[in-house]
């Protein structure tokens, strides 16, 4: 139902006198009731018709309308009509003016409703966008890349999203692979493989004489710096084992496949199988 269902252009001075008929019922409770009630609702719609106009949306939901109870309701109108008739101009207006009432305190409730969820929504919206704020800050002070630093005796550096590089350990290392929360990378200086643990810069040695490596799931493969053969072991430095007896070199990784070079070509071999084809 739209707002200009009702015209409320009456004159509030004459409210009164639409139940004033004669001077012997001036003392009816009923009907000093029924004055009472009328004009308040009256003004009431007076004052929220100037809050829409001034779109005084906030002040207009807090507008306390006039409550009568059905049974209040009947016995008003019930006189009304006893003294005025069925049809008269008091008992029309009488009624009017209640759905007049009806009407903005519908108006006014589904308002309220819609200004809480609108709350609600805000309210969800802000911790959600709260919450992002803060998982970036995290993962800003938190997300490190570590990188081997070419140009300082290939040491290995971090850098923390919003810090300074900062030199995480001074040995000439190559072949630098995080694999969960450790570092694993062979030393220039010894051809050992180490695991550095990304909590504790403290160096752990897996294996010596080792010329390159890479990781796939729980397992390091290497060529052996000594015979050149292909191994390997698992991610803790345990149970080594001979995977390829021929020289080879040039090891890499294509998804759960190793990939190195031999003197009769490049081979593929797939892990699971521990099979070697030709590429």
């Amino acid at each position: 139902m739209p707002d200009n269902t009702f015209d409320n252009d009456f004159e509030t001075g004459n409210i009164f006198d639409v139940f004033e008929q004669n001077n012997a019922r001036e003392n009816d409770s009923d009907l000093d009731e029924a004055r009472e009630l009328y004009a308040t609702m009256g003004f009431q719609m007076e004052y929220t018709d100037a809050l829409k106009e001034k779109k005084a949306n906030r002040k207009l939901e807090e507008v306390q309308f006039v409550e009568i109870d059905a049974q209040k309701n009947f016995e008003i109108t019930q006189k009304l009509i006893s003294i005025y008739g069925k049809d008269s101009m008091q008992v029309k207006k009488w009624t009017e003016q209640l759905e007049k009432i009806e009407f903005y305190r519908t108006a006014q409730k589904k308002a309220v409703k819609k200004r809480k969820r609108q709350v609600l929504i805000m309210q969800i919206l802000c911790a959600v966008l709260m919450l992002i704020v803060i998982g970036i800050v995290f993962f800003a002070v938190n997300s490190t890349t570590y990188y081997i630093n070419q140009g300082d005796y290939k040491y290995i550096y971090k850098k923390t999203l919003l810090g300074q590089p900062e030199c995480y350990q001074d040995v000439s290392a190559s072949g630098l692979i995080k694999h969960k929360s450790y570092l694993y990378y062979k030393s220039d200086e010894d051809n050992k493989l180490y695991r550095l643990s990304t909590k504790h810069n403290n160096p752990e040695p897996l294996k010596e004489s080792v010329a390159e490596f890479r990781i796939i799931d729980k397992y390091i493969y290497y060529v052996s710096a000594a015979d050149k053969n292909l191994y390997r072991i698992s991610v803790d430095g345990s149970a080594e084992e001979k995977l390829y007896d021929e020289p080879c070199d040039k090891l890499n990784t294509d998804g759960k496949k190793l990939i190195f070079e031999t003197a009769e070509g490049e081979k593929l071999m797939n892990i699971k199988s521990l099979r070697v084809m030709e590429q």
